[in-house]
């Protein structure tokens, strides 16, 4: 795996998950990214589904940094193909029905990923334990919110 940062668009798993998505969006995507973490609890599915989960929050009206704001782009084996967060952001606010659905199970796997110890060992290891924590209750918050709103409505 390829990580170069803490946040859930920076590593090459959840990149490619991304860039995916944002050319060929659907919602089963991200539902199959989180149920197989939620099913298995594997390090290798963590990056995927943590991206995962911050699309539904984007789906949600709380993306990671409001959409005008922030632009990440990567370049892919293919120059034609940047990942542009805000394509992705806007198709996920598309179907808050679809977001609103996934929430319980994106804020379950949020709440599961801290407690992989493996992973834990690794984020503690480069120092960066603190930071990766700190993105996922970030996110953790923001679901939350958004489920607790949800049932407002």
């Amino acid at each position: 795996m390829g990580t170069w940062g803490h946040l859930f668009d920076q590593n090459d798993d959840a990149v490619g998950f991304l860039m995916e998505l944002a050319y060929t969006p659907a919602w089963e995507m991200v539902e199959t990214a989180l149920q197989t973490f939620a099913a298995s609890q594997d390090d290798f599915d963590v990056d995927v589904s943590y991206a995962a989960a911050e699309i539904v929050a984007a789906g949600m009206g709380r993306p990671a940094v409001p959409a005008g704001e922030r632009m990440s782009v990567v370049e892919s084996t293919e120059p034609h193909l940047p990942f542009d967060w805000r394509k992705v952001v806007s198709w996920a606010q598309t179907d808050r029905e679809a977001a609103r659905r996934l929430a319980p199970l994106a804020l379950t796997v949020v709440e599961a990923i801290p407690a992989n110890e493996s992973l834990r060992g690794e984020w503690e290891d480069a120092g960066e334990l603190d930071g990766w924590l700190g993105g996922l209750l970030d996110l953790h918050l923001r679901l939350q919110a958004s489920i607790d709103e949800s049932r407002k409505d």
